[in-house]
């Protein structure tokens, strides 16, 4: 996780850096691969091609492989040559040594984009089903940016002002942000039991001095629900 840096500045916001492309084993196959879905593969009932269907068709056994063979071989080829130059290109450009797959499409393309890209891959287990499980498992998380200005007598959480009427010592404030960051994760549709869980990711506060006196306190606060497995998954 690192702070995201928009326009040649660094915020506070954390994130996972990432590349998206937007492509998968459902994009369309229209001459070229085009970066968006039109229903399902053939394998699976679709009306129109998609890159699974040119896996089908240049030698793997997905879903119902012979309704693949409506897409012609020069055009399976051609896309997956596509696809797998675009995936290996940002691979090698983030310099990742180490592919890791998943999704059931992982064991056909990613030994492919390895080798193409230079760098080393794994699959795990139970890999194909890897993204519906940490959908379904998943337990809702929540990032909290709060601003508390004694001398303005406010407190802003993620842009929305309200009152404050005291401000307190530090563990105070951070106290305020938990119990902020839990009300609105439950609200959200967390299981109350997910919400323990509070992460203090940034605190900085500091005085306001004006003749020599201080005259307001600011403090800047990020908390986070800490992601992880739902305690609903069985």
């Amino acid at each position: 996780m690192e702070t995201i840096v928009a326009d040649g500045e660094r915020t506070v916001t954390r994130a996972v850096a990432a590349i998206t492309l937007p492509y998968g084993g459902d994009s369309v196959i229209e001459e070229t691969m085009q970066p968006r879905r039109m229903g399902n593969a053939l394998a699976f009932g679709g009306i129109r091609p998609t890159l699974t269907d040119a896996l089908n068709v240049t030698g793997c056994e997905i879903g119902n492989a012979g309704a693949s063979g409506l897409l012609d071989r020069t055009s399976a080829e051609r896309a997956l040559e596509e696809y797998i130059s675009l995936v290996s290109r940002a691979v090698a450009a983030s310099g990742a040594r180490m592919v890791v797959g998943t999704g059931y499409l992982a064991q056909f393309l990613v030994p492919r984009i390895a080798r193409h890209s230079g760098a080393s891959f794994t699959i795990p287990p139970h890999a194909e089903c890897a993204n519906a499980v940490g959908v379904a498992v998943s337990r809702v998380t929540l990032t909290l940016h709060a601003r508390f200005d004694s001398g303005r007598g406010a407190v802003v959480f993620n842009g929305e002002p309200q009152e404050l009427r005291t401000l307190g010592d530090d563990e105070a404030v951070l106290d305020r942000c938990r119990a902020e960051v839990k009300q609105r994760a439950i609200a959200a549709g967390a299981d109350p039991r997910d919400v323990e869980d509070v992460r203090v990711l940034h605190f900085h506060a500091y005085d306001v001095v004006r003749s020599s006196f201080r005259s307001a306190r600011i403090a800047d606060v990020v908390v986070q629900i800490a992601p992880g497995i739902t305690a609903e998954a069985p």
